[in-house]
This record gives C-alpha cells, sequence and structure tokens, in this order.
C-alpha cells in the first residue's frame, strides 16, 4: 500500500470513532446508555490504537520524504544514476553508488 493512502483510511476510522462518542447525546433509553458503556473499552482501545498509528504513518511520512531516503530508492530502482543501474553496480562511470552506500 502507498503510504498516501494510508491518510484517508485513518481519517476514516477517526470519524468513525468521533461519530460513535457523539452518539451518546441521542441516548434517551437506559438499555442504550448501558450499550455504550460496555462499548468504551473497546472505543478507548480503537482510539489508543488510531493515535499510534497516526504517529507510525507521520515518522514513515517524514523518512520518506527526505532527500537522502529518496536519493537511495531511485537508486536502487535505477532512477537516480545518469550512468544507468548496471554501470552503478560494477562501478564503471558512476561514484554515486558508492558514495550513497558508503554513509
Amino acid at each position: 500500500m502507498n503510504i498516501t493512502a494510508v491518510g484517508p483510511l485513518l481519517q476514516g476510522k477517526a470519524r468513525e470513532l468521533q461519530q460513535t462518542y457523539a452518539g451518546r447525546h441521542n441516548m434517551n433509553q437506559i438499555s442504550e446508555i448501558r450499550k455504550f458503556v460496555k462499548k468504551i473499552p473497546g472505543m478507548q482501545q480503537a482510539t489508543k490504537s488510531l493515535h499510534q498509528f497516526i504517529a507510525f504513518t507521520e515518522v514513515l511520512v517524514k523518512v520518506s520524504n527526505d532527500d537522502k531516503f529518496v536519493e537511495k530508492w531511485q537508486i536502487e530502482r535505477g532512477e537516480a544514476c545518469p550512468a544507468g543501474v548496471a554501470a552503478c553496480w560494477d562501478h564503471n562511470g558512476c561514484d554515486r553508488w558508492c558514495h550513497v552506500w558508503s554513509e
């Protein structure tokens, strides 16, 4: 999955949780309130997990947007070396491979 697709998924989960919490304002029956109270531990765990996923995603986005990471990734895919991947692998005409991986 592409990291950019994770944002909307997390946003959707956050909306679901928010709507579930907001639903408590429309409860009139004791049975509805009891059902809601029983859901609270699961909702709290879901909220905690959501916060962890958001934090993890933020770190991934930060790392994957870093110039050094992008350069290494492009070299691995054969996109960044003007001499081509084969030249990088055998070190003919391109010193970028050695430079990037020796850091």
